[in-house]
């Protein structure tokens, strides 16, 4: 198994849960992460929303995200 990467941390639940779904219909595998209690308590994720994928699938999912390296 590939090793698992945070592609884009979010500031709250709803624009993580759009971009996985826009992952997913890609035929990429996500997964959201934060620490809200399963979406009870958003405003307990200062850590904000993390959208993890994995590795090799991290040029795909920069391009369907459109986010630019630097």
């Amino acid at each position: 198994m590939s090793d698992l990467i945070t592609i884009k941390t979010y500031g709250n639940r709803i624009e993580a849960e759009i971009d996985k779904g826009l992952l997913e219909n890609n035929n990429i595998k996500a997964v959201i992460s934060s620490d809200d209690c399963g979406g009870l308590y958003p405003q307990l994720s200062s850590k904000g929303v993390k959208l993890i994928i994995q590795e090799k699938d991290t040029e795909k999912a920069n391009d369907i995200l459109g986010i630019i390296n630097n």
